[in-house]
């Protein structure tokens, strides 16, 4: 007649030990990283510019705050230095027409078209 008490299970109690000593082993085979490069963004990172309420009715003037922006984030679209430029608001001006309202946007923000998302809202 065989005993009635359990063999023993040796078995989970390697696994578990060798699996402790792999880990253990392998924590100071790790190289120390890298410091973070500040003066560029880390691989993967998203660049955006956004303004909001850009251009006052009938501003063309490139020596205007509006004028200067524009100039600023044209640059950034042409060094390649943005992945998007968000134009926020809701760009209901007194001018009473959208083509009267783009001719005179288009001259001091026109360069930002190539990266340009409209993101409207009522303000």
């Amino acid at each position: 007649m065989k005993s009635p008490l359990p063999r023993p299970r040796f078995f989970p109690s390697v696994t578990t030990t060798v699996a402790a000593l792999l880990v253990l082993s392998l924590a100071g085979c790790t190289p120390t990283p890298k410091p973070p490069n500040e003066s560029e963004p880390p691989a993967g990172a998203v660049q955006i510019a956004a303004v909001g309420d850009m251009n006052g009715p009938k501003t063309s003037k490139r020596s205007s705050p509006s004028g200067r922006n524009g100039a600023a984030i044209t640059q950034l679209v042409q060094d390649e230095e943005i992945d998007a430029f968000l134009g926020l608001g809701d760009f209901q001006y007194d001018t009473a027409y959208c083509a009267d309202y783009v001719k005179y946007w288009t001259k001091l923000w026109g360069g930002t078209m190539p990266k340009l998302y409209w993101v409207s809202a009522p303000n």
